[in-house]
């Protein structure tokens, strides 16, 4: 269920673990633990929003497309080593009929 642009975001401090009101986090930090030293307030604050590097998720797709481009380009079949020996094995076979009846 999505919330609504009135309706308050709640976040879990990582101090307390309670929820408290996203925008109030700032606040929340400063006055219930008692840090007052904005370097400090910062630094937790920020622990709260960790930086997401979407890297390895990128590489993936990236890889992913380009691996789903050589499949479509590449124009001859290929055939894993059971499916080329049962190939092997068929080939010549079933033409018998067809020289009979000539």
């Amino acid at each position: 269920m999505a919330a609504s642009c009135d309706e308050p975001q709640f976040i879990r401090c990582l101090l307390c673990e309670c929820n408290t009101i996203e925008k109030a986090l700032a606040a929340h930090i400063q006055f219930n633990h008692m840090i007052y030293k904005e370097a400090v307030q910062q630094v937790i604050f920020n622990l709260h929003y960790p930086p997401l590097k979407n890297l390895p998720l990128d590489e993936l797709i990236e890889m992913a497309e380009e691996e789903a481009k050589k499949k479509n380009d590449s124009s001859e079949q290929v055939f894993t080593p059971f499916q080329q020996h049962m190939r092997q094995d068929t080939v010549g076979k079933g033409t018998r009929e067809k020289e009979k009846r000539e």
